[in-house]
Formats: C-alpha cells, structure tokens, sequence
C-alpha cells in the first residue's frame, strides 16, 4: 500500500465539495485502501510506543492520562495503520478538526468498520497496552523504584558536596586545634577523650 499513498489534504478537498451521502462515500472509497490486517506484534508496538510519547514524562517518570491526546493519537495511529492516507505536516489537532468538520472521518471510520475486524482488534490491544503501562507506573514498586533513585541522587549530591568541603580542608590544621584544645584544657585539669 505504501506506493499508493495519499494525502489527506487532497482526498478532503475532493470529499467536501461533494453534495450527497453517497457522492462523499463513492469518493472515499475511490482514495482509502484499507488493511485488512495488521500484525499482532505491531499493534502492540505501536500501541505501546504511542502511548508512551503521549502519556510518559520521560523526566520525572510520571504517567499521565492525557485522555483528549491520547484519544487524538488513537485516531491519527489507527488511520495511519489501516488505511493508505498520509498526514500532512500540520499539527494533529488542525488534521483532526480538517477530518472532522467536513464529515470525513465519521465516514472514514464507518467504512474501516465495515471493511475489517482487524481494526476492533486493534482498539482492544490500544486499550490493553494503556492498562498495562498505566499499571505499571503507577505501582507501588515504580513509586518506591522512583523514590529511591531520588534519594540516590540526593544522597550523591549531599556526598559530593561533603568530599569537595573535606577536600578544601587543610587537616593538619585541624589536628593542630586539636592538640591545641587538648593542652589548654590539661592545663586547667581537664581532659579530652581522644
């Protein structure tokens, strides 16, 4: 399908200037191929990959739900998977709005339905790999794995901190208060355990 790509652009303004049901429909269907089935492996990797980029702050680690981005990347995912549309490089939300307003994806969406199951599957492995990953980083061992590496870091600060401070000590300087504090206190019969 890969050679018979098309771009989103060109197939709406075909699609919007027709006037009945069945004008958009037969124009549809002239430019989407759909994918009867795509493999199971892929699903699982793009899904998980995707959610991923939408839910995942790779900096603090913290998995957000980010529904409306994530609603909007299953759209854009599935197209992209089960059909031949290539997306132009507007931001998603513009294709989303682009599809939507002009009846586009309501119909491109009844047609892939009809066309395979595969795409049902697909929703449910999306669903599965956005349970489990939420799961996952919400655990409690995440939450313990993530608290010691804070403390980690914290505890290697706080010790690079107190090597660079001990480093810039002179220590014979402080041997000789020391001694000193020790023999002026044997003199007034005091002693210092050593």
């Amino acid at each position: 399908m890969e050679e018979n790509k098309k771009m989103i652009g060109e197939i709406i303004n075909e699609f919007k200037v027709k006037k009945t049901a069945t004008e958009k429909k037969a124009c549809l269907r002239k430019y989407v191929e759909i994918t009867d089935y795509v493999d199971y492996a892929m699903k699982v990797a793009v899904s998980r990959s995707v959610i991923k980029e939408v839910c995942l702050n790779e900096d603090t680690m913290e998995f957000n739900l980010n529904t409306p981005e994530r609603y909007l990347a299953f759209v854009i995912t599935s197209i992209s998977l089960y059909t031949n549309i290539e997306f132009n490089d507007e931001d998603d939300y513009s294709t989303y709005d682009l599809m939507k307003t002009n009846g586009f994806l309501d119909e491109l969406f009844s047609y892939l339905n009809e066309s395979t199951d595969d795409y049902k599957e697909f929703s449910t492995v999306w669903n599965m790999c956005f349970e489990d990953l939420k799961e996952y980083y919400s655990s409690i061992e995440t939450l313990f794995r993530k608290a010691a590496t804070r403390i980690g870091l914290i505890s290697e600060i706080g010790m690079n901190k107190l090597a660079n401070a001990i480093n810039g000590l002179d220590l014979e300087a402080i041997k000789n208060m020391i001694n000193e504090t020790s023999q002026t206190q044997d003199s007034f019969g005091g002693s210092i355990e050593k």
